[in-house]
């Protein structure tokens, strides 16, 4: 049966820096190809044992007092 995994690769200098998510089709040992999307993402923002985005919230004004 054919796969489908999307996975991004991290080296510790672009940690910061927005990644090229891959993706690799394989079907056991008869074929493997790995190619880019074209999407990039931060690499906090993904989870590569799930490869998916992580549900991640963030607040631009952590100190916004107006409640």
């Amino acid at each position: 049966m054919a796969t489908f995994k999307y996975f991004i690769r991290v080296t510790k200098k672009k940690s910061d820096k927005p990644v090229n998510i891959r993706i690799r089709f394989y079907q056991g040992r008869k074929f493997d190809c790995t190619a880019l999307t074209g999407k990039s993402i931060l690499p906090s923002y993904w989870n590569n044992k799930k490869g998916e985005i992580r549900d991640v919230a963030e607040y631009i004004d952590k100190e916004c007092n107006d409640f």
